[in-house]
């Protein structure tokens, strides 16, 4: 979870930097072209995770390896990540800029979790509900978890709408507990 908010942080100010920019394009294509290679390459990834190596190293290898290479605003942003101590979370603050990408505009990215996959008309139809509900373009994300066992989860941003039949159940048994303490049973 804390990762999760660190990288949102840090893409949201990325992304508000690059968002006026005449070179966001070529800002995202780099980034995401960096976050390409240390995918691909294990012991880049490690240099950039591992603890043993210093800030100042890792401040030193961007700054030979990258300068005059990449776009300034990118080399300034992994510098300022190295000296939080979180260039290891630019793979999750790519991810998060790419959602951010995505929902530019009137767009809403709409996690739905069923127990089962579910048929193109009902995601249709779903789809339309929430758009018409949100006045926005919905970006449908479809999660299967059968341990809710039916019914749905919807989450759209900060609110969850927990329609599952594991949910209700659990509902269900704790009024039953709290009742049977009630009356001493």
């Amino acid at each position: 979870m804390q990762n999760t908010i660190i990288a949102r942080t840090f893409a949201e100010a990325f992304y508000d930097i690059i968002c006026d920019s005449k070179d966001k394009k070529d800002l995202l294509d780099q980034l995401s072209f960096l976050v390409k290679c240390i995918d691909e390459q294990h012991d880049f990834h490690t240099f950039l995770i591992t603890p043993k190596v210093s800030y100042v190293a890792k401040k030193d290898f961007i700054e030979k390896v990258f300068r005059g290479k990449l776009h300034d605003t990118l080399v300034d942003f992994l510098q300022v990540l190295t000296n939080k101590g979180h260039l290891s979370a630019i793979c999750d603050i790519y991810r998060e800029v790419e959602s951010l990408q995505e929902l530019e505009g009137s767009k809403v990215k709409v996690f739905v979790t069923t127990a089962t996959s579910l048929l193109e008309d009902a995601k249709s139809k779903i789809k339309k509900t929430l758009e018409k509900k949100l006045s926005a373009e919905v970006v449908l994300v479809e999660q299967v978890n059968a341990d809710i066992i039916g019914g749905f989860i919807v989450r759209v941003e900060d609110t969850l709408v927990n329609g599952s039949i594991k949910h209700h159940l659990e509902k269900i048994g704790n009024c039953i507990l709290e009742r049977s303490k009630t009356y001493g049973i």
